[in-house]
């Protein structure tokens, strides 16, 4: 009897045992499909929110590169007026100077045929040494258009005075006014 109670003490633990084993198996499938669920719930939600914040940072990202392109068509905008100013400045600068060469061409033009005339250049030469007479002696001591002896009829443009003769007339160092040309 013993056996048998021993048998059936065994058989029954052993039942017991395996219906332990049993709901611990179903319990723990459960609480995996559990998990699974949960894991799921969460990978939808980590998923959006991973989602959101590509959405974000992407309209960020745009809104970034729209004001580094205004700056820098802003900035390309300045500096391409401040150059094309400095351009313009100076081809008007070259322009002026263009003209100032065109005037003084004109003029050296003017003068050329003004001192090809002999009369002319003659008279010229006369301002010039008179002008260089009047600061170099004073007025008493040279004279313009003088007749350098009684008997010549001739006068000369210029003359210095010296001292005079044994009777006390001053002399005359006549000076003829040439002005020079390249030939």
């Amino acid at each position: 009897m013993l056996d048998r109670a021993q048998e059936r003490g065994e058989r029954i633990i052993r039942e017991e045992m395996s219906r332990g084993r049993e709901e611990s198996a179903n319990a723990a499938k459960a609480q995996r499909e559990e998990l699974s669920k949960s894991l799921e719930g969460v990978r939808s939600i980590v998923d959006l929110r991973l989602k959101q914040l590509q959405d974000d940072n992407s309209k960020q990202i745009d809104k970034m590169r729209e004001t580094v392109d205004e700056k820098l068509q802003g900035t390309l905008e300045k500096r391409l007026g401040e150059s094309f100013k400095l351009v313009s400045d100076r081809l008007e600068q070259v322009h002026q100077g263009l003209g100032a060469m065109q005037q003084l061409a004109s003029d050296v033009g003017g003068l050329q045929k003004v001192l090809t005339n002999v009369k002319t250049r003659g008279g010229w030469g006369e301002v010039q040494l008179g002008t260089l007479l009047e600061q170099l002696l004073t007025p008493e001591q040279f004279a313009r258009n003088v007749k350098t002896r009684e008997e010549a009829s001739d006068h000369v443009e210029f003359a210095i005075k010296l001292p005079g003769d044994e009777n006390g007339a001053p002399v005359w160092l006549p000076i003829d006014a040439k002005f020079p040309t390249e030939d």
